[in-house]
């Protein structure tokens, strides 16, 4: 549900906006029955912000800044504090192409490289560390009717680790 929409463009500074969305991330906490606010700008390439309540009583908020193909996805607890942050670079589609995964106190947990298939589903995601050594890779299959029906995990060598299917 959309609480809230407002133009960025109405704004004169950045720092007016960053207390707007301040206020609106307050709001979803202190409004338990609001799943999400949002704040966007009526224009394509402005900042987007949305926050989300998870099952687990922590809160999403995700940037999403189509202009320079960049977005930010920062998740805190439900006590208020940060527990991580993923900084994601966009491709031309405005899907995530890369992600780095960081936690509480902004330290480095691993980089996500993102792969799509024809269709525009994701396909691969590629964990590694800060100096490129693949740790993960997880291979997304789809059923006929284009729904996720599962993944695979594959290790740094490319040993299969474990697969799940989904039962429909």
């Amino acid at each position: 549900m959309t609480v809230c929409r407002e133009f960025y463009g109405r704004y004169c500074s950045l720092a007016m906006f960053a207390a707007r969305l301040a206020f609106f991330v307050a709001a979803s906490v202190l409004l338990p029955g609001v799943a999400r606010a949002q704040l966007q700008s009526a224009e394509n390439n402005a900042i987007r912000v949305t926050v989300s309540q998870n099952a687990d009583g922590s809160r999403t908020a995700y940037a999403t800044d189509p202009a320079n193909h960049r977005a930010t996805a920062t998740t805190a607890g439900p006590d208020g504090k940060t527990v991580g942050t993923i900084r994601y670079t966009l491709d031309e589609a405005g899907r995530y192409a890369t992600g780095e995964v960081l936690g509480a106190k902004s330290e480095f947990r691993y980089k996500a490289v993102y792969k799509y298939d024809g269709a525009g589903r994701l396909s691969e995601e590629t964990q590694s560390t800060k100096e490129g050594a693949v740790t993960v890779k997880l291979v997304y299959s789809y059923d006929a009717y284009g729904k996720q029906a599962g993944y695979a995990v594959y290790d740094g060598t490319g040993k299969l680790l474990g697969q799940t299917t989904k039962k429909r």
